[in-house]
């Protein structure tokens, strides 16, 4: 469920083990979401299938509150859940959700003290502004940029919400600029709404660079459009030249809303360590819920992907310790 990289990721860790699981051994497939059904009737509907041994979202916080209330009710009527495991719910809101409730993404207070450090300590800035889509995530990580940016020496000097139904962009540009900060620190994740809000501010002649938060990486595939903007991730998008990246991308189907060179999302590398959770405790349990959620709760020594994190732990309310690094987006020709 979830962002586009989600289901390529997920299938490309089935395949793997599929292609080494012992003879003998049940291939496992990927199950997807029915045309037009919803997440609720989708989440409770997998509950109800044995078959089902898992599952990766790459939904964002809110849908995993919706989905963390379904598996507690299975597991109050006695009946083991389906392990759930999100690659995108940065919410301090779902920590210690239920012990079938794993996170596999960075929390959204270390996302956005980082952020706030890189105007800081690499880009010099004081006067920050925020823009933020006005969710779960986005209003979290507010909250979060305003209680360290005192600890920090940096002073925010707007606070701007934004999103695509509510709010009209060049309005929230022209607020952007009338604050003249050093820099505009984003939390959202929508990739295309981002850049267009960035586009009509430098369209007014701000130049302030843009710390963009996880999500938003994929405008490194823009080119040179947003060159010299930072974005913090756990993996670096424009790792396409390496195994997994070759991989991924091959089975990503082109979106030219997000820009025409192709680019690791940072959904996909963790959908896939995820996934390989996943499969690794069925190759150790067989296909027993309970027996699956004990294993994965145990993480994994080795991460596959693209990522800067060397082990996949989860503590005790099951999230899992990543390590976010900030990427400068470096200009490079359109393909």
């Amino acid at each position: 469920a979830g962002q586009p990289a989600t289901i390529p990721a997920v299938a490309l860790a089935i395949d793997d083990y599929n292609a080494s699981r012992p003879a003998g051994v049940r291939p496992l497939a990927l199950a997807l979401p029915r045309p037009a059904e919803s997440r609720s009737v989708t989440l409770g509907r997998w509950q109800g299938e044995p078959a089902v041994i898992g599952i990766v979202s790459s939904d964002g916080s809110e849908p995993t509150l919706l989905a963390a209330g379904i598996i507690r009710s299975e597991a109050a009527a006695g009946r083991a859940p389906t392990p759930y495991l999100t690659a995108s719910a940065g919410a301090r809101h779902v920590t210690g959700l239920s012990p079938w409730v794993f996170r596999v993404a960075p929390r959204v207070d270390p996302i956005a003290r980082l952020q706030l450090g890189v105007v800081r300590d690499s880009l010099r800035g004081r006067r920050i502004a925020i823009a933020y889509v006005a969710d779960v995530f986005g209003r979290e990580a507010l909250r979060s940029a305003l209680d360290a940016a005192d600890s920090l020496g940096l002073t925010i000097v707007a606070t701007v919400a934004y999103s695509a139904e509510l709010h009209d962009l060049a309005l929230v540009a022209a607020r952007l600029r009338a604050a003249a900060p050093d820099a505009i620190v984003c939390f959202s994740g929508d990739a295309p709404l981002t850049a267009a809000m960035l586009r009509r501010v430098r369209a007014g002649g701000l130049r302030a660079p843009a710390v963009l938060a996880p999500a938003l990486s994929a405008l490194a595939s823009w080119g040179d459009e947003f060159a010299g903007d930072v974005y913090v991730a756990d993996a670096d998008a424009a790792a396409v030249d390496t195994p997994f990246g070759r991989a991924l991308v091959a089975r990503t189907a082109p979106e030219p809303v997000l820009g025409p060179a192709p680019f690791v999302s940072g959904y996909g590398t963790r959908a896939y360590d995820a996934a390989r959770l996943l499969t690794g405790a069925v190759a150790r349990v067989g296909a027993d819920r309970a027996r699956i959620r004990d294993v994965v709760a145990t993480g994994s020594a080795t991460r596959v992907a693209v990522a800067t994190t060397p082990d996949l732990r989860f503590d005790a309310a099951n999230d899992a310790r990543v390590m976010l690094r900030a990427f400068r987006i470096a200009a490079r020709e359109r393909r």
